[in-house]
């Protein structure tokens, strides 16, 4: 009768400390969620990014942070210490080039960081004028070598020398409007969108930028899954067939857009106001991740990241940190103990 009462006292902690399971269209799956009680920096997430090594890293509001799995750790801003200092706690973006640096903007200037040694190298912040804290002045990008470059508002478009370790100004023509938002494509063709809705497509870079073609009354732009997409004032989700600069209407959508990926063969994309829509391969309207969808519907989502090895779905958002979405793989799960975690 011990050892039975025992199992049973056993089971019963299980159920009560498993993460939530919910069905999609052909798996159950986990939601966690990480935020400042779990040693997040910030609960405002800016953006997420999964590295080459598959450590998530995560632009706060208020520092910068990676997380190994089972614990974050936090970059911060520190006059006293700058060789392992970011240059400013407001981080705003973080990616990696293809000699697996990391680099990361913030409202002042631009950080790189090596993980061999733990430095940190600051760029552009020597600057007398600063932004406003929600501006986002200097935005990362890479191309399909992963050569990095850099968009500021008054250098314009610069390219990393990694022999000078300096950046590099490569102009691109004069345009109507401030860039919002670049992405290189599969073919290497650069994609800017500009703040007048204008959407620019230039050839690869060798002494000038030529350009290919221009679309106009564009609201956003994203680089999913090795394609590209963009939506339109009228909410169009528009997709560039493969090899070519011409878009195909996708789907009518119900709101603006702030982020898009791919999960599962599925397409997430996240409302501008608070939370998202799921598209199956064709884009019609499906329901991978039903439970989701209703816990998520109150948040703004900004980024998302995701691993396709581990299926692991990060969903970063503006105040509730982030979200971790990841199928069942065994009949009781495993559960992930994250000191002053919630599960939801």
């Amino acid at each position: 009768m011990k050892r039975l009462s025992l199992v049973c006292f056993l089971l019963i902690c299980i159920f009560t400390c498993a993460p939530a399971v919910f069905a999609g269209d052909t798996a159950s799956y986990y939601t966690q969620q990480l935020d400042n009680r779990n040693g997040l920096s910030n609960s405002a997430v800016n953006s997420l990014f999964l590295d080459s090594d598959k450590l998530l890293w995560a632009a706060t509001w208020d520092g910068l942070n990676m997380y190994d799995g089972t614990a974050f750790h936090v970059f911060n801003y520190s006059k006293d210490n700058p060789l392992h200092s970011i240059g400013n706690n407001v981080v705003l973006q973080v990616t990696e080039d293809g000699q697996r640096r990391i680099w990361l903007s913030t409202i002042e200037g631009v950080s790189r960081y090596d993980k061999q040694t733990g430095k940190f190298y600051n760029y552009f912040y020597g600057r007398q004028q600063r932004s406003r804290i929600s501006e986002q002045e200097y935005r990362l990008i890479a191309d399909t070598a992963g050569q990095l470059y850099c968009l500021s508002r008054q250098e314009g478009l610069t390219r990393y020398n990694a022999a000078t370790d300096s950046f590099v100004v490569c102009p691109l023509p004069a345009g109507n409007n401030r860039i919002s938002k670049a992405v290189f494509d599969s073919a290497n063709h650069l994609w800017v969108l500009r703040g007048d809705g204008s959407l620019e497509i230039y050839a690869d870079w060798q002494a000038q930028w030529p350009l290919l073609q221009r679309y106009t009354n564009v609201q956003a732009l994203f680089s999913v899954n090795g394609r590209i997409f963009f939506t339109t004032a009228a909410h169009e989700l528009m997709a560039v067939s493969g090899g070519t600069h011409q878009a195909q209407l996708q789907a009518l959508l119900p709101h603006a857009v702030n982020a898009m990926t791919i999960y599962n063969q599925h397409y997430l994309l996240a409302w501008v106001t608070q939370g998202f829509g799921e598209y199956d391969a064709q884009f019609r309207p499906t329901h991978l991740l039903p439970e989701a969808t209703r816990q998520l519907q109150d948040m703004k989502i900004i980024s998302w990241a995701s691993g396709s090895n581990e299926q692991v779905l990060w969903c970063g958002t503006d105040g509730n940190g982030i979200i971790k979405i990841y199928p069942q793989t065994k009949y009781f799960g495993t559960v992930n103990k994250i000191t002053g975690g919630r599960r939801f």
